[in-house]
């Protein structure tokens, strides 16, 4: 049968021995569902998170294969929260020309500054803070575009 098949005898073998065996995938699942079913709020676990619970118990296991077997599962959820980003893509902005065009050797002393604005998500809006570190910085630059 194995001449047939062509398969050597010792893959044929060692194949129907394996059959008997849970696979590594169902010992996993089987985990991530004892992590799942410890406490309620556990059911929104997303993929970074799983993989760490199942690190803390010693469970090493990648991120394409945790997404595989949730999706499998039917443990994937849709995203909550919205990712807060800083830029929007406006025509207003593209519009505009690039003034410094990478240049950013001076002649004179603060004819070009560079600052850092950072966003915070507040209740009442977003709040962008500017950093003026000119005092901390020995060559400055602001770039007023």
């Amino acid at each position: 049968m194995c001449d047939i098949l062509e398969v050597s005898e010792t893959g044929y073998y060692r194949y129907v021995r394996s059959l008997d065996k849970p696979g590594k995938d169902a010992v996993l699942s089987a985990a991530m569902r004892e992590v799942l079913n410890e406490a309620s709020f556990n059911d929104n676990y997303g993929i970074k998170r799983m993989i760490l619970a199942l690190a803390q118990r010693g469970i090493k296991v990648g991120k394409h294969r945790a997404t595989r077997i949730m999706h499998e599962n039917g443990w994937l959820h849709e995203r909550r929260r919205k990712p807060l980003g800083l830029t929007k893509a406006t025509t207003e902005i593209q519009e505009r020309e690039n003034l410094i065009k990478q240049d950013f050797h001076s002649d004179e002393p603060y004819h070009k500054l560079l600052t850092v604005i950072s966003q915070v998500a507040c209740y009442y809006g977003k709040l962008y803070i500017a950093n003026n570190g000119l005092l901390q910085r020995r060559n400055t630059f602001i770039v007023d575009a």
